[in-house]
């Protein structure tokens, strides 16, 4: 009758899907808010989840320079500790964004999904200031995020500067 066998396994959408999704919709929402437009990567799992194009804040204009994030999303984010614990990042990726950062603005986003905030860093500074570098032989990074760092329409437009300073030093 029908050609398909459905008897097997099933994909199931698990809370980590949907959380995910809320990191997304949440930095977007707040893209937007500024004018601005976030495009989510069309393969997510090679290097960054989303790319924020600005515009004029006068005039509308398109502007050069992009920003881009990768967005993690947790239920279990623990306030009563000193900072904004990312989940275990793998070195290699953190040291792919530090290079891309190296050309535009790279930024990596703590959703907290329980209380829809979010926290950043910048990854190029954080790995320069607070890491002072990477450590080949480590496995993965713990990233700590201040909780000063909350995402909000006037971190969008500190983005928006970040890639706009970034431009006039390349030229």
């Amino acid at each position: 009758m029908f050609p398909f066998d459905w008897s097997g396994e099933h994909t199931h959408r698990t809370r980590e899907h949907i959380i995910e999704e809320m990191s997304l919709n949440f930095l977007e929402r707040k893209v937007l808010e500024r004018g601005h437009q976030l495009v989510p990567a069309t393969k997510r799992e090679y290097g960054w989840d989303a790319t924020m194009f600005h515009f004029s804040p006068k005039n509308g204009e398109l502007e050069n320079g992009e920003v881009r994030f990768q967005l993690k999303a947790t239920d279990h984010l623990d306030t009563e500790t000193q900072f904004a614990v990312c989940p275990a990042i793998k070195t290699q990726h953190l040291h792919y964004w530090y290079w891309e950062a190296q050309k535009l603005p790279f930024v990596l986003v703590l959703y907290d999904a329980m209380r829809h905030r979010g926290y950043w860093v910048d990854v190029r500074r954080y790995v320069d200031e607070v890491l002072e570098g990477l450590d080949p032989e480590q496995k993965t990074t713990t990233i700590r995020m201040p909780w000063s760092n909350i995402i909000t329409v006037k971190s969008i437009d500190r983005f928006r500067e970040m890639s706009l300073e970034r431009m006039c030093r390349e030229g």
